[in-house]
């Protein structure tokens, strides 16, 4: 169990989702914590939205923190975001600048899927070696940089091409009622695209603040399961918000992919996942309005 946080839970109620006790067992978790066990896998929407239920409606808060466990931080830069709520009323959710394990910013913000990187991620056309090259040229970009760094001291507000990643965030309890919880028809990834769509769409900004230490292991909980419902997430994304050229340009990819000469450079899906790419019926039979 992740030492910072016995911290957390030390200056507040910590609420914790263990997905696969069996598989990843939990077995020192800190007092006071409350934790949730699922015998079986759920959705990163339903056991968030499980969470944060918990924290607005059974405890009355008014603001929570929701931080994945693949991190390492201080409960001061917890403290950091949550103060944004208080210092700018306008302000429904605030993401925290992530870094990597060298101190550097990495992805923090997110900018509207396009059917280009669409397509070249649902084709497995982004190997680690390609991501990687990707990565470093994009670190070079002052647009990256500017998207993935904020003022020191102070909040950037997103754009609205932008959106905020689930990672490591204070929500508002007014912006969750005000824009509904994460739609749980995304099993994983997207919940996050969309729930920042419709807030721009409210009347709450979002924003982003560098709080230190904010380290994020990218890629640590990702692997064939995870990969495959990150494409079932955005075929339905694409769905729900009409983004036919880019629901077009993934289709494509994933048809490519499955076929593809060069298998073995691509990395792995699970195509159980994946078995009608033109239906999904996975999220048909799950859908739930937001």
């Amino acid at each position: 169990m992740p030492g910072w946080l016995a911290e957390v839970a030390g200056t507040g109620r910590l609420y914790l989702t263990v997905n696969d006790p069996a598989d990843h067992p939990y077995g020192d978790p800190p007092a006071g914590a409350l934790v949730t066990e699922n015998p079986t896998p759920r959705g990163f929407a339903e056991n968030v939205n499980a969470a944060l239920r918990k924290v607005f409606v059974d405890d009355d808060q008014e603001a929570a923190c929701v931080v994945n466990f693949d991190m390492q931080l201080d409960g001061g830069s917890l403290d950091a975001l949550a103060s944004v709520l208080g210092d700018q009323p306008a302000v429904g959710v605030v993401g925290a600048v992530l870094r990597g394990t060298d101190g550097a910013p990495i992805f923090s913000v997110g900018t509207w899927p396009t059917p280009l990187k669409e397509f070249l991620r649902a084709s497995g056309l982004r190997s680690p070696a390609l991501v990687a090259a990707q990565r470093r040229l994009l670190h070079r970009r002052s647009g990256w940089a500017a998207r993935n760094t904020a003022p020191a001291g102070a909040v950037r507000p997103l754009r609205s091409d932008e959106y905020l990643p689930w990672t490591c965030l204070a929500l508002r309890r007014q912006a969750w009622t005000d824009v509904g919880p994460l739609d749980e028809r995304f099993p994983l990834y997207g919940e996050d695209i969309d729930w920042s769509l419709r807030c721009h769409q409210s009347r709450w900004r979002l924003g982003v603040r560098d709080c230190g230490s904010v380290v994020h292991f990218e890629r640590a909980t990702r692997g064939p399961r995870a990969d495959s419902l990150y494409e079932v997430s955005h075929l339905e994304l694409h769905r729900k918000w009409g983004w036919d050229a880019s629901l077009k340009w993934q289709r494509r990819g994933l048809r490519a992919r499955r076929s593809w000469p060069l298998r073995r450079w691509t990395e792995p899906l699970d195509w159980s996942y994946l078995t009608n790419i033109e239906a999904s019926p996975r999220m048909n039979t799950a859908a739930n309005d937001a």
